[in-house]
């Protein structure tokens, strides 16, 4: 993205001084969470590396387990922009077509994944605490229906099916179509 190169749907441009800083943010991570550690701890650089490889590793698993099968599901959308670069949609439509929920009355997920797994209205309230979307979920479900929204919930298992099914797709064809949710 630095280079004007993204994958994403929307063109995102870094301003020169962003991405200055983002290089030594970078550098400096890399200092203490590498070099310092291998400087001033006896374990020697090619362990210090391996901890922090096998961090990072962990770290992306819990990540992809927990936000993934958000956003990589079989039944989510992928909207393309026309040629002009411009979404046909609201960006709350965007939100809605684009998460699936997991679980998302369960207490001990709120309470674990910091209201990851209500993750359209993560979405859609940034600036609401997780620790109010209990009492939200209900209200917000009541509103999808009035209006006929589809609000995508599901259990943790199907989601993760889900997002199986969809890498799955996705290893075999360009751009599979969502399925519906009902």
């Amino acid at each position: 993205m630095i280079f004007g190169i993204s994958s994403r749907t929307i063109k995102v441009v870094i301003p020169r001084n962003e991405a200055i800083k983002l290089v030594f943010y970078k550098f400096l991570y890399v200092g203490y969470m590498i070099v310092l550690p291998a400087l001033v701890l006896p374990f020697g650089w090619s362990n210090v590396l391996l901890a922090f490889l096998l961090n990072h590793f962990m770290v992306s698993l819990i990540f992809t387990a927990v936000l993934g099968v958000s956003h990589l599901s079989d039944f989510v959308a992928h909207p393309k922009p026309d040629e002009n670069g411009v979404l046909n949609m609201s960006w709350a439509k965007l939100q809605m077509i684009t998460s699936v929920d997991y679980d998302s009355d369960s207490t001990l997920f709120h309470w674990t994944l910091g209201g990851f797994n209500a993750h359209a209205l993560h979405h859609l309230l940034p600036n609401i605490s997780h620790v109010h979307y209990l009492d939200i979920l209900p209200i917000f479900r009541e509103l999808c229906q009035k209006y006929g929204i589809v609000y995508m919930e599901m259990s943790y298992i199907n989601a993760l099916q889900a997002h199986f099914r969809f890498l799955r797709k996705m290893g075999r064809q360009a751009s599979p179509q969502p399925l519906a949710f009902v």
